[in-house]
């Protein structure tokens, strides 16, 4: 039952990766925070990064509302990763967990 109980905490990469596939179409800080299941401190601190390496960008809408989009090279990261861990599932002993 505890076991249950207890959530499993998940790994950086798998964050920057839902974040990335979340601002795909273009989303709001409130919106990004909310999908990822992140508060507002640990969000920025991932948008902060991303943004350094070039993974997002961010536009004003006409409300001057600030979007933030996946850019190319985000796109890159994505089908890296899921090279990676299409490549993982395939070798026999690997947990999830692994990579």
């Amino acid at each position: 039952m505890l076991a249950s109980i207890i959530k499993q905490r998940r790994h950086e990469i798998d964050i920057i990766i839902e974040i990335l596939n979340i601002v795909k179409e273009g989303k709001l800080r409130t919106h990004i925070a909310g999908e990822a299941r992140l508060n507002y401190a640990h969000m920025e601190k991932y948008l902060t990064r991303l943004k350094q390496k070039g993974l997002i960008e961010e536009s004003v809408d006409e409300k001057g509302l600030i979007i933030f989009h996946t850019s190319k090279r985000g796109y890159r990261a994505i089908n890296l990763y899921d090279k990676l861990t299409a490549k993982a599932s395939l070798s026999p002993g690997m947990r999830k967990g692994d990579l």
